[in-house]
């Protein structure tokens, strides 16, 4: 599905590099995948304004980083969709790329960009969080803090099984919804307690572990 031009970016006439007002040179045309419009994939056509600089001769295109990140094929509103249709459709990454109508390279490589900069690139993630120093998994912890083991690597090699820890008492104090704290490898006893909040600020790695093109969060 095609979508006519559109102009995108924002205008910014002065060069970055020295401050000289730049000149108009053209523009191009850039084609992006987009969020597909009844599951068939769209494409997004944008025009783009060329600017060459009056005293450094440098030239440079108009910035699109609120459309798209430099040099990428996906919108970040089709990234976004692809990271939703992943993580909470549990489509098969062979799936969304058809949807997107990119290669199923160009759809892994985007989404799992998108998904490290949501998961890890939040400070705030832990605030809230009590951690309990001690030796051995304290039983007043059970009801702050739970644990699930899950088979999320489908390969022959390795350990198969990740822990996911989940704070609950947003849940229990009916503040809000449960919060994903963190995915650790192993289903032991000893995969929560060597859990140090502090030590992992962010989630695991978003990856892909096996040969049936899901997408699997691997612990980094």
């Amino acid at each position: 599905m095609g979508v006519p031009w559109h102009a995108a970016g924002v205008w910014e006439p002065f060069c970055k590099a020295c401050g000289a007002e730049g000149q108009a040179r053209g523009k191009v045309y850039q084609s992006l995948a987009h969020a597909p419009v009844g599951w068939q994939p769209t494409q997004l056509l944008v025009r783009l304004r060329r600017f060459a600089c009056t005293h450094c001769r440098r030239v440079r295109r108009q910035d699109t980083s609120t459309l798209a990140e430099p040099r990428a094929r996906l919108t970040c509103s089709a990234e976004e969709w692809g990271l939703r249709a992943l993580a909470l459709e549990s489509m098969s990454v062979s799936r969304v790329a058809a949807a997107l109508g990119v290669s199923w390279h160009t759809a892994n490589n985007a989404i799992l960009t998108r998904a490290e900069q949501t998961f890890t690139g939040n400070p705030d993630r832990f605030d809230g969080v009590k951690v309990h120093r001690r030796r051995r998994f304290p039983r007043a912890l059970r009801s702050r803090v739970g644990g699930t083991p899950c088979v999320w690597r489908h390969t022959r090699w390795g350990d198969r099984y990740v822990t996911v820890i989940i704070d609950l008492p947003p849940v229990r104090h009916r503040s809000g919804p449960a919060r994903l704290l963190d995915v650790v490898p192993g289903r032991s006893k000893k995969a929560i307690q060597d859990l140090a909040l502090p030590a992992r600020p962010g989630m695991a790695w978003a990856g892909r572990g096996g040969s049936d093109g899901r997408f699997h969060r691997v612990p980094s």
